[in-house]
């Protein structure tokens, strides 16, 4: 059987970390056909020792300030570990794969989870791994017109486990608790890193709207902010000090970094995608698995996970009142809250299930170990 080393680019936990260990849970690859690149210290760690999984950690900033002498160190560090196929986890792994792919002759693959701008010398790079998996049409199509080799391209959209992530088996309850409120509060909440491009600020926008004609409502802001960049700090810094005032002062909840986000959509009426941009949203994929009533933007790859007015209401990016408006929709229609959420979690049985996933991901790497 083929030993397979995956590239993880962050320590953390977030949407693409998420994704690939649903995967690793259901591909067929035993511990020993495993080995996961990673830095340390990190929660992907403890999944992994969890999971019995080996692991090879590494801090990528030492490896070389550029993608190429990463993947000359890597080359070097894989060299005795008798791996047969690299599958980088990112982006900006992806493009370590091609170049190692390209020096090593390694055979690679590569999951592209972003969108994001690219040189014309980083999609040279990503073209050199064999394939590379878009998780959306709307990733494969930046890809492309971004300059990576659209024969190397295909549309591999991530998966949720529907049988664990159920509202059968994740309980109402935890969130409400925590915050002391009732059955009878209408719950609002927003999940994802802190930052631009998940819209956060526009959230708190429509928030005010909402809260200003449903007196009751409380919202729920999930996630921290990973960047230090200055730009993103004062962001953060903004939407705190946007809820501390106003209408919002009381009202509004910041929960950060949390592990049981199931258990918190679980108690949602009303779940809120404001992202500017969206390759495949992880935390719509789980809200719909848990047959929760979503408000999302349509952009990037939502627009494939969600049917306006069938499973979701979809608005447009950057307009806090007509966000606002589709939750106030949602918060004063119950039947349409649960009739969203039904035909959202039909949707993830039928086409985002991760057994779909993994017999997927599973045939592609076949596929690139047979072209040796």
């Amino acid at each position: 059987m083929p030993r397979i080393a995956w590239l993880c680019e962050f320590p953390s936990i977030c949407g693409g970390e998420a994704m690939m260990l649903e995967l690793m849970d259901k591909l067929p690859w035993t511990p020993r056909e495993t080995l996961v690149v990673c830095p340390g210290g990190g929660d992907l760690q403890q999944a992994l020792v969890s999971r019995g999984l080996p692991q090879l950690s590494v801090d990528w900033k030492l490896l070389g300030a550029s993608a190429s002498d990463r993947a000359a160190r890597i080359g070097e560090l894989l060299a005795g570990e008798q791996v047969d196929l690299v599958h980088a986890n990112s982006l900006s792994m992806s493009v370590v794969s091609g170049l190692l792919s390209a020096s090593h002759h390694w055979p690679c693959v590569a999951h592209a989870r972003d969108i994001m701008g690219l040189s014309a010398r980083r999609a040279q790079a990503i073209s050199q791994n064999r394939l590379v998996m878009a998780v959306s049409r709307a990733v494969a199509d930046h890809l492309e017109s971004s300059g990576v080799d659209p024969a190397r391209l295909v549309v591999a959209p991530d998966g949720i486990d529907c049988r664990r992530l159920s509202p059968q088996r994740v309980r109402p309850g935890v969130l409400r608790r925590e915050l002391g409120v009732d059955d009878a509060t209408p719950l609002v909440l927003c999940v994802g890193q802190v930052g631009p491009r998940k819209g956060q600020d526009i959230f708190m926008a429509a928030a005010e709207v909402v809260a200003g004609r449903e007196p009751r409502a409380q919202f729920v802001v999930v996630g921290t902010r990973l960047s230090e960049k200055p730009e993103v700090v004062e962001f953060e810094a903004a939407l705190h000090d946007r809820a501390r005032r106003g209408i919002l002062s009381g009202r509004s909840h910041f929960l950060g970094w949390r592990t049981d986000v199931p258990e918190l959509l679980r108690d949602a009426d009303v779940v809120v995608n404001a992202a500017r941009q969206e390759p495949l949203g992880v935390v719509i994929l789980e809200a719909m698995s848990l047959a929760r009533p979503l408000v999302a933007t349509a952009v990037g790859g939502t627009e494939e996970q969600l049917e306006h007015e069938r499973s979701a209401l979809l608005v447009a990016s950057d307009q806090p009142l007509a966000l606002a408006e589709a939750v106030l929709r949602l918060l004063g229609d119950s039947t349409l809250r649960k009739a969203l959420g039904r035909a959202a979690r039909q949707t993830i049985e039928q086409r985002f299930d991760v057994e779909q996933a993994a017999a997927r991901v599973e045939r592609l790497q076949r596929q690139s170990l047979n072209e040796c």
